[in-house]
């Protein structure tokens, strides 16, 4: 267990601690961030989830129906209360002491001295005048004291003895921030507590008719304050304003069960009928997770960021945990992508995405999903812009877009790339079966001919300073070839494998790197010597990446940092002020497991937004998201036992 768990703590802090913004809604682009859902089946407890904290180790702690859920970032645990009721509120104090609420009593959790977590009731020492009460809703700490708020009284604990506070009637939910505790009631509205009273708020009594379910600080003292069912308001100074009039009817109809401020100042929102929405500061809604888009079902019923700015999300039936704190986000089938991720192209305000199911297409800032392009069914291999026409490299052949369909330019199956040549008037086109030669006339690029001479498969070819035609194949090697001046003649095609430097004949790939041809091996990464006619190790991308090292993609993007993708190593080649480059990959073992090991692909979108193929999708990757601080790390050892009889436990 102990190796699992270290295995699970060495993933997390390679994932981003701080990101400066949300990823969904940059430049309009349509994705969901990764999330993990736990079923019972996986906490093995109940349907419920109340309340999340987090201690300073890193565990988090859940109320539930059965009790309070440990998990440790692999296994779950569930300790019961006294009563064996159901657990509706949890809070953590500087000593480690977990607090908790539940039916009828309130008390903590904290280890015996054998290190197990055991629970106290706080409760069975009140007076019995004051002791019957129905259920612990809320648990606050502040300083040496602690809050236990019921429907009924409040009581106040400060380590030796408990105080209790009676207000003139029933509290319908509390909240407390900025060391100020409130209550809502139902003659007064909203009323905080001032030493030992209870007082009105100046304006709250607008809420005597709403039903409260949160309230939070807003900007300059004011109050944001949602309501179950008639939206979103602050309170400022005395005066209700519906916050984002334009957005009332969506607060209204989702029926808003919490909401929290997360640390990049946007809001989290919990609803019970619409999910998980994600709103900006103004209360426009930057994205949202639901069923079928991110979430198992559409009620949220409480809400916690963690230390690693990510969002664990509690609900009917599950507990999610989104990873809001990431720079990967998904688009994928629940972004309405469906297919395995080949090829993107950004074209103005327009993002179009190839997979093997079909192209895709969808306006960035739209509302709408991704949109089949007529015509576009199958495996689409390629897309890019030459000369302010898209062309689409397809299973069927090679397509021009117009308009929202495509036209057909070649049959020859298997369209894989094209690939603009020095003159800028033709495109070479590699198929599943050669070479094919475009020119660009008054109306559009034009085929011209197949190329005799030369029939490999065709997917990756680049054009090297000299004019060379550079075409690698996957389990043959390198091939080079001379064009005529016309380009409508192979004049020479020469080989190159084992025998001209490269390891074997198999994984050899070209790609043009800020200018340079660089090619790739089966171990290893080269460059090709013109004096010897040879391959050899290119030093730069061989000291950074290792000699042995499997690459089967490069890119760059225009600042020239490089991205890759290999059989054990995934990541960026950061380029620092002085042209230095600095290996930046801990944080991208997230999406490893994701990415295709077939038909590999790593597209720059504008403002440097990285796009990987994957295996659903893609994912995208926000390249200005701080990388995470080096942390010391250190084991937690969750449990000590002896072997022999019984296998006694020593120590938990």
């Amino acid at each position: 267990m102990l190796s699992r768990l270290i295995r699970f703590l060495s993933q997390l802090l390679k994932v981003l601690i701080v990101a400066p913004c949300l990823l969904y809604a940059q430049d309009g682009i349509h994705s969901l961030p990764f999330v993990r859902t736990f079923h019972t089946v996986d906490y093995k407890a109940g349907i419920q989830n109340w309340d999340i904290v987090q201690d300073k180790r890193g565990l988090i702690y859940v109320a539930n129906n059965f009790g309070l859920l440990e998990f440790d970032g692999n296994e779950w645990e569930t300790y019961p209360v006294k009563n064996q009721t159901k657990v509706r509120c949890l809070a953590i104090d500087g000593s480690g002491r977990i607090y908790a609420g539940s039916q009828g009593d309130f008390g903590y959790f904290f280890p015996d001295n054998k290190g197990k977590l055991t629970y106290t009731s706080l409760a069975d020492s009140l007076p019995s005048d004051v002791r019957n009460f129905d259920e612990t809703w809320n648990i606050y700490t502040d300083d040496n004291l602690v809050y236990f708020c019921t429907f009924s009284r409040i009581y106040i604990y400060d380590g030796k003895r408990i105080e209790t506070i009676d207000p003139k009637q029933n509290i319908n939910i509390s909240f407390y921030f900025n060391h100020q505790l409130y209550i809502t009631e139902a003659t007064t509205g909203i009323s905080a507590l001032r030493g030992s009273k209870f007082e009105p708020v100046t304006g709250a009594s607008f809420f005597r008719r709403n039903s409260i379910s949160s309230i939070i600080p807003f900007t300059d003292g004011a109050l944001m304050i949602s309501t179950f069912q008639d939206g979103i308001f602050t309170l400022r100074s005395g005066k209700i304003t519906p916050w984002n009039p334009s957005m009332q009817n969506t607060f209204r109809e989702a029926n808003i069960n919490c909401m929290i401020r997360l640390r990049n100042g946007q809001y989290a929102t919990g609803t019970q009928n619409n999910g998980l929405l994600i709103l900006n500061s103004n209360g426009s809604l930057a994205f949202k997770l639901t069923r079928g888009s991110g979430l198992d079902n559409r009620t949220v019923l409480n809400i916690f960021e963690d230390d690693l700015n990510n969002l664990w999300i509690g609900q009917n039936n599950v507990l999610s945990y989104a990873e809001l704190g990431s720079p990967f986000t998904l688009i994928d089938e629940q972004s309405g992508l469906p297919g395995t991720g080949y090829a993107a192209l950004l074209n103005g305000n327009e993002l179009f995405l190839a997979t093997n199911t079909g192209l895709y297409a969808r306006a960035n800032n739209s509302t709408a999903t991704y949109g089949l392009i007529e015509n576009s069914q199958g495996q689409v291999y390629h897309i890019g812009k030459y000369d302010d026409q898209i062309l689409i490299g397809h299973h069927l052949g090679a397509f021009r877009l117009e308009g929202r369909k495509l036209k057909q330019l070649s049959s020859e199956p298997g369209s894989w790339v094209f690939l603009p040549l020095e003159d800028k008037r033709h495109l070479i086109e590699g198929t599943y079966s050669g070479l094919q030669l475009y020119e660009n006339t008054s109306s559009g690029w034009k085929l011209v001919k197949k190329l005799e001479g030369f029939n490999e498969s065709s997917r990756i070819m680049s054009q090297d300073a000299d004019g060379f035609i550079w075409v690698t194949h996957g389990y043959k090697g390198a091939y080079r070839l001379r064009l005529s001046e016309s380009a409508e003649k192979i004049l020479e095609v020469k080989y190159y494998g084992p025998e001209q430097g490269f390891p074997s004949n198999r994984l050899i790939n070209v790609f043009k790197i800020n200018g340079n041809l660089i090619f790739t091996g089966e171990q290893g990464i080269y460059k090709y010597d013109k004096a010897s006619d040879r391959f050899i190790p290119e030093p730069l991308l061989s000291k950074l990446l290792g000699v042995k090292t499997q690459i089967w993609y490069l890119q760059a993007d225009d600042l020239g940092n490089i991205y890759f993708v290999g059989r054990e190593k995934i990541g960026m080649l950061r380029q620092n002020a002085r042209g230095e480059y600095e290996l930046d990959a801990k944080r991208f073992n997230r999406i490893r497991k994701y990415l295709n090991d077939d038909l590999e692909n790593i597209t720059i979108l504008r403002n440097n937004q990285v796009l990987f193929g994957s295996r659903e999708g893609f994912i995208q990757f926000n390249p200005t998201a701080a990388n995470p601080p080096q942390k010391e790390f250190k084991a937690l050892i969750r449990q000590v036992s002896a072997s022999g009889p019984g296998n006694p436990i020593l120590f938990f």
